[in-house]
C-alpha cells in the first residue's frame, strides 16, 4: 500500500518538491522574524525597482516567496491545480506552463506599469510596491488546463475563472499600491535604522 501511495506520488514529484519549497520559505521567513521577512520580499519581488536594477533573478525567486497570510490556506489548492496538470501533461509541460504563466505575467504587469507611470496615471511610489508569489504561474497553469476541459463545459470553465478574477480585481481595487506602498515605507524605515 505504501509503495502503491508513493508511486502514485512520483507522478507529481515537482508539484511535490515545488509545494515542499513553498512550505520551507515560508516556515524559514516566520522563524526569521519580520524585519528579515521583509527584507527577503522586498530583495525577491519583481517590482519596477528591482527590474529596472537588472535583477533578473526576481523573475524566479519571487516564485518562491509569498506575502499574504499562511501558506498552508493556499497550498491545498496550488497543490490540486499543479498535481492535476502534472498528471495529465507530465512534469516538463507543467513546469513549462507554470514558468511562462509566471515571467509573462510579470512582464505584462510591469510593462503596463512602467506605462500608467511615463502617462503620468500613478504615482512613482508604484516602482517599490513588491510582487511576489506563486500566483501567476498557478493561474497559467489553470489557464492552461483549459484546452484539457471537454468542449461543451469550456465557456462554462472559463466564465466561472473569468468571474473570479474580475472579482479579486474588484476587491482589490486600491490595494496594489498601498499596500506595497505601505510596506515599502515600513521597510526603508527599519532599515534606516
Amino acid at each position: 500500500m505504501v509503495f502503491a501511495l508513493l508511486s502514485r506520488l512520483d507522478r507529481v514529484r515537482v508539484t511535490l518538491v515545488y509545494s515542499a519549497a513553498l512550505t520551507v520559505v515560508a516556515v524559514a521567513l516566520v522563524a526569521l522574524g519580520p524585519q528579515v521577512r521583509d527584507q527577503v520580499i522586498w530583495r525577491t519581488s519583481t517590482n519596477l525597482h528591482n527590474l529596472g536594477q537588472g535583477q533578473l533573478g526576481t523573475l524566479i525567486g519571487s516564485a518562491f516567496v509569498t506575502d499574504r497570510g499562511p501558506i498552508y490556506v493556499r497550498l491545498p489548492g496550488l497543490f490540486a491545480i499543479l498535481g492535476l496538470a502534472e498528471l495529465l501533461w507530465h512534469s516538463r509541460r507543467m513546469m513549462l506552463a507554470f514558468v511562462v504563466g509566471h515571467v509573462g505575467a510579470t512582464l505584462l504587469v510591469a510593462a503596463g506599469l512602467a506605462a500608467t507611470l511615463a502617462a503620468g496615471l500613478t504615482s512613482w511610489s508604484i516602482a517599490n510596491v513588491t510582487d511576489v508569489g506563486m500566483s501567476y504561474g498557478a493561474v497559467g497553469v489553470l489557464g492552461a488546463l483549459t484546452a484539457a476541459i471537454p468542449q461543451r463545459w469550456r465557456a462554462v470553465w472559463t466564465g466561472w475563472w473569468l468571474a473570479v478574477a474580475v472579482g479579486a480585481v474588484a476587491s482589490s481595487a486600491g490595494d496594489f499600491t498601498n499596500v506595497g506602498a505601505t510596506r515599502y515605507s515600513r521597510w526603508r524605515r527599519r532599515s534606516a535604522t
